[in-house]
């Protein structure tokens, strides 16, 4: 799923309800560019896994490391 086009209000991770925004900010406020750490500090992508992909994207976005 392309993350550039959604919202801040669009759910990620379903299984722990976060939203694209909590992800930016928490992503932002602990400099976090690996996934495994934001699985941790956020608790998304740490249940069933199907976001993790998408939490990736974001993390690339948010660092403009995205292609």
């Amino acid at each position: 799923m392309d993350m550039r086009n959604k919202d801040r209000d669009f759910i990620v991770c379903p299984c722990r309800g976060k939203s694209k925004g909590e992800i930016e900010d928490i992503i932002r406020k602990n400099r976090i560019t690996d996934v495994d750490v934001l699985a941790q500090t956020a608790n998304a992508g740490n249940k069933c896994g199907g976001c993790r992909e998408d939490l990736q994207q974001i993390i690339d976005i948010v660092w403009g490391t995205n292609a």
